[in-house]
């Protein structure tokens, strides 16, 4: 235990630390304090933090002093500290220990120990610790696991001179493109998680809290286009262009099956270029169009890349007129990318490459940007007969069958496009709409002779 020196009453003239410890905060217009008992002369521990010294020479005696009157008896005295116990058997969060080296019992004029005491004594029971200082986080690894993408942040206390409560757990959000939020991803006291990559920048918000409940935030993009870690110290969503690529729900044989490029938070956006996988067993190439003000560089230029795959690269171009590019905060269309489906399945578009050129403080430059989507599928189906409402390549019973369920219905009731009594072959509804195969406006005799003439049993 730290040793103590003795003195009568007086009262010492001082300053409280206000600037780094959370329990003197209330005391900062105060710089006055009625004692008598002990002060601090050594074994204080290393790290701890001085709530009170004394100031200069300055005191005013009252009654015998062992001092014999001497005022620099007192110069430069603790009368206070706090510290944060940590290790040497204590396990999970540190404890707080604060010490006094005046007697608080003798006289009634200690006005100024007593509602210190008790706020120590109140935070204490409450688990609150006398740390105001959040953890450091200088940036982030990753390497290939078992099962993905192992990542690891470099976290630490930072160095106070005091000693800090110590991290307790690490939070990770992940972006989800769906809700445009970002959701719990995993909460751990360790600093390393792993993810499996998708055919998408995975963006992770990571959130590093001590004991005493401090918080630092930073963000982690993980690039699948080029296999890099980006360590942002705000939010990328919100300062970078986010490209995506979408389709419609479903496609027809011999049909176009089209796919769109778009953007957001885009920022004097000049040109962007686009590398694309198909394959071409599924797909055949029709062109690109621009959109939003975009056009086509130069057409889509195709590469082989064996078996039925093939590599498309396009430029999009942004003219920049009198402003310096494309600007949008909101997701706009920027490209539609068209084939004619050549067989049934998901036909697939992934995106292989992307870079995005704009003008970043006044000069042309590349930008960084986040590929919130980099893959889109397009189920392509065959064409059915209006009558096949089974979509399984005959008009037969079956079809015959759900007609009847819907017999009666006409446009005028509200479930006329909602109500589902049964789905086709493919599991997709089918409504009572669609069994007006003569589109009069409602399910009657008419139609089920329709059926009837195109009967046939045979795909």
């Amino acid at each position: 235990a730290p040793t103590t020196s003795s003195f009568s009453d007086l009262a010492l003239y001082g300053e409280y630390n206000v600037d780094d410890s959370l329990f003197t905060a209330n005391y900062a217009r105060t710089d006055t304090i009625y004692a008598r008992g002990n002060y601090f002369t050594g074994n204080i521990p290393e790290g701890s933090k001085t709530l009170f010294k004394s100031r200069g020479a300055d005191a005013f005696l009252a009654g015998f002093q062992a001092t014999s009157g001497s005022k620099a008896a007192f110069q430069n005295r603790t009368t206070m500290f706090s510290t944060i116990l940590n290790g040497g058997g204590i396990e999970g969060k540190p404890v707080q220990s604060v010490a006094f080296g005046s007697n608080m019992f003798y006289r009634p004029h200690y006005h100024k120990f007593y509602p210190l005491l008790a706020t120590a004594i109140f935070a204490g029971a409450a688990g609150i610790l006398d740390d105001q200082n959040a953890p450091v986080i200088n940036g982030a690894t990753w390497a290939r696991a078992p099962f993905g993408i192992a990542v690891t942040l470099d976290a630490k206390e930072p160095d106070s001179g005091y000693v800090e409560s110590g991290i307790e757990k690490f939070t990770f959000y992940k972006w989800d493109v769906e809700t445009q939020k970002y959701m719990l991803f995993a909460e751990q006291p360790g600093e390393t998680f792993e993810f499996e990559p998708e055919n998408a920048d995975s963006v992770f918000m990571a959130v590093v809290a001590d004991y005493a409940g401090n918080e630092t935030t930073c963000w982690l993009v993980s690039s699948y286009l080029n296999d890099s870690l980006t360590f942002y110290e705000s939010d990328p969503i919100k300062t970078l262009p986010c490209l995506s690529v979408t389709s419609c729900d479903a496609g027809r044989l011999g049909e176009d099956a089209v796919y769109t490029v778009s953007i957001k938070g885009a920022k004097d956006v000049l040109n962007i270029e686009l590398e694309f996988e198909i394959d071409g067993g599924m797909l055949s190439s029709k062109g690109a169009e621009g959109l939003s003000g975009f056009e086509t560089a130069s057409g889509i230029a195709w590469k082989y890349s064996g078996g039925n795959i093939w590599k498309g690269a396009v430029t999009l171009m942004h003219p920049s007129g009198s402003s310096f590019g494309f600007t949008s905060e909101t997701p706009a269309s920027i490209a539609n990318i068209v084939f004619e489906a050549k067989a049934t399945g998901d036909a697939a578009l992934v995106l292989k490459g992307v870079r995005v050129v704009g003008v970043k403080k006044g000069e042309v430059a590349d930008l960084a940007v986040i590929v919130e989507k980099g893959i889109a599928t397009l189920p392509i189906d065959s064409v059915y007969s209006v009558y096949d409402l089974t979509r399984d390549g005959r008009v037969d019973a079956l079809d015959l069958g759900i007609m009847l369920l819907y017999c009666g219905f006409s446009e005028a009731n509200p479930e006329w496009d909602t109500l589902v009594k049964v789905t086709d072959s493919k599991g997709r509804p089918v409504t009572a709409s669609m069994c007006d195969v003569n589109s009069d406006g409602v399910v009657d005799m008419l139609d089920l002779i329709d059926l009837f003439i195109n009967y046939t049993k045979e795909r």
